[in-house]
């Protein structure tokens, strides 16, 4: 493929001598290698390389003494020269240009002695066309035939100057331009600061490192089950129609019973909870329920005394029921006496630490439950009025 502009003219009009021919109309082009400017009738070459150009002219008259001659002025002088010794046929000539710096300009002037004027007859009153090298657009941009060597941005009150250094290789001007640019924003297309751009990404970053993490979701799992059913237990759950993000989980609180979604495969995956150890009396776990000697008699584990643990997840005592019963029993045989004092005994034997002492003896009774109390205080010189021993008399 190759860089090509063809260029036709269709109004008559005279041409001057060292005057350019103007071609008011583009026909084809392809890439960017050729260029052309429709005011001045020059074509710029954009990329070095070797160029061929074609042309004709068609004149009607002129007052000129050597015939119709047209030639291809470049920046470096002329190229081959195109002539007819009559003046009121074409003109037809060709060249080829060779480019060592892109942006070099030609144009097809009259270079007859005199001015040449356009058939009026004819429907093409001239045409041109150039090839070029295969296309490639210039290493650097160009803006009016100049390179742009450089370029920086400055921030000043939310708002960037562009500041742009051009060079025109082939009048070898240097000029400079300065562009505003608007700083970005919700509602403003523009440059965005550096710092703006960095927030940005750690953003990113963040949103989606949330992204990749877990999302659990409570539901009630059925034993055993099937892809089908978590799938639309998640659906359910999530709201979310489709495949559920790598390492969304599916948890059952009644059961602890988890399942876990893995992209990779496409496939729920039952989860195994962490195990938790039993409890000591040093560190927490779980706590083990002991037999019901009712349920499991001869069983040495089965005592009672100890822990049960119920269908509904209550713990109870092992045999309370009994030992409640067997305290209402014996609350039942408690009795509550009245008694009244009786007449004093006699006295009693001596002491074993010296001469007889005297005893007082005395008796309580009571008369509803026929029962009598009776109670000797034995006196010495060591125990005075100690208590030494009670009988009871019924």
């Amino acid at each position: 493929m190759f860089a090509y502009l063809q260029l036709e003219r269709i109004t008559d009009g005279e041409i001057d001598v060292n005057d350019a021919v103007v071609f008011d109309n583009v026909l084809s082009s392809d890439g960017t290698a050729i260029s052309y400017n429709m005011t001045t009738g020059e074509l710029a070459f954009n990329e070095a390389g070797f160029y061929a150009i074609n042309w004709f002219v068609a004149p009607q008259f002129g007052l000129t003494t050597d015939g119709s001659n047209f030639a291809i002025l470049s920046d470096g002088g002329y190229a081959l020269t195109g002539s007819s010794h009559v003046k009121v046929s074409p003109t037809v000539g060709f060249a080829v240009i060779e480019v060592t710096t892109p942006g070099k300009r030609i144009s097809l002037i009259n270079i007859s002695d005199n001015s040449l004027t356009l058939s009026q007859v004819v429907n093409t009153k001239a045409a041109l066309v150039a090839f070029g090298p295969e296309g490639a657009a210039p290493d650097l941009p160009y803006l009016n035939n100049s390179v742009l060597e450089n370029l920086n941005f400055n921030v000043v009150n939310q708002t960037a100057q562009a500041n742009l250094d051009f060079y025109n290789p082939a009048t070898g001007a240097r000029t400079n331009a300065v562009r505003t640019i608007p700083i970005a924003s919700a509602n403003v297309t523009g440059l965005v600061p550096k710092e703006t751009m960095a927030a940005v990404t750690s953003l990113a970053t963040r949103v989606s490192a949330l992204e990749q993490s877990t999302i659990r979701y409570s539901v009630a799992i059925p034993e055993e089950p099937t892809q089908p059913e978590l799938q639309a237990l998640y659906e359910a759950a999530s709201g979310n129609i489709g495949e559920a993000p790598d390492g969304t989980r599916l948890v059952d609180p009644s059961t602890g019973v988890a399942y876990e979604w893995f992209a990779s495969s496409d496939t729920w995956y039952a989860s195994t909870p962490p195990a938790v150890s039993l409890a000591t009396q040093l560190r927490p776990g779980i706590v083990q329920g002991s037999p019901d000697p009712a349920e499991e008699p001869g069983n040495p584990n089965a005592v009672y005394g100890k822990i049960y643990v119920e269908d509904d997840g209550t713990m109870s005592l092992l045999g309370w029921d009994m030992t409640q019963a067997e305290l209402a029993n014996l609350d039942n045989r408690i009795l509550t006496i009245s008694l009244t004092p009786g007449p004093a005994g006699p006295p009693g034997p001596p002491g074993p630490e010296g001469p007889p002492m005297p005893t007082h003896r005395q008796e309580w009774i009571d008369n509803d439950v026929n029962l009598t109390v009776a109670a000797a205080i034995a006196f010495s010189a060591s125990n005075p009025g100690v208590l030494t021993w009670i009988s009871k008399e019924v």
